[in-house]
């Protein structure tokens, strides 16, 4: 694979009002974004569905949560520098985000929140009896918890972009580097 990171002048045409609308947005075009626009479809379903989540019910911590404790068990070093500076520009605290990339403990209901997003990835949505009940029962709706598989969607296609690509973390997000090796020897990333 090529890995071309494309600029609004470089991605193909389909992926140019895109890429040019990010750039509006955001005042730069991430690298993960410049690698997808190499396929307009998955470019744009990429937007559509950060969107979507962007406008769950799920405050931003939560949605912060939800993002980097996917990414951080996909072992995704690119997403867990930029959500860590997005969630950082979004006021999530410095303790929850120390406990999301170290893998550590968070106050109860952010923690039920983490179990529930992992154990959904972790069993393709094959809960055990309870599971779901224990989500709800941290003060989460049945609403939040499609909610959170909308989030696990989108970190899934950024992070299996990342995997392919081998994306270079952007300036922007540089200052939160996070590696692999960083989390706990037993934390279960698949790295």
């Amino acid at each position: 694979m090529k890995n071309t990171i494309h600029t609004a002048a470089t991605a193909p045409e389909k992926s140019r009002p895109l890429l040019e609308g990010v750039h509006q947005k955001m005042g730069m075009i991430p690298n993960i974004l410049g690698g997808m626009a190499e396929a307009p479809a998955s470019l744009q379903a990429y937007l559509s569905l950060s969107a979507a989540f962007g406008s769950t019910s799920l405050s931003a911590t939560e949605q912060q949560v939800v993002a980097l404790s996917i990414s951080h068990t996909n072992g995704c070093d690119y997403c867990m520098a930029a959500h860590t500076t997005m969630a950082q520009g979004a006021g999530v605290s410095q303790e929850v985000l120390d406990a999301l990339r170290n893998n550590t403990a968070l106050e109860p209901k952010l923690e039920a929140l983490r179990t529930f997003a992992l154990r959904m990835q972790d069993t393709k949505g094959h809960l055990e009896a309870g599971e779901l009940e224990s989500f709800l029962a941290a003060d989460f709706s049945e609403e939040q918890a499609f909610e959170v598989i909308t989030g696990i969607a989108l970190k899934v296609i950024t992070n299996y972009s990342n995997r392919l690509l081998n994306t270079p973390v952007d300036v922007a997000f540089a200052a939160n580097t996070w590696e692999k090796s960083s989390c706990e020897p037993a934390c279960g990333c698949n790295m």
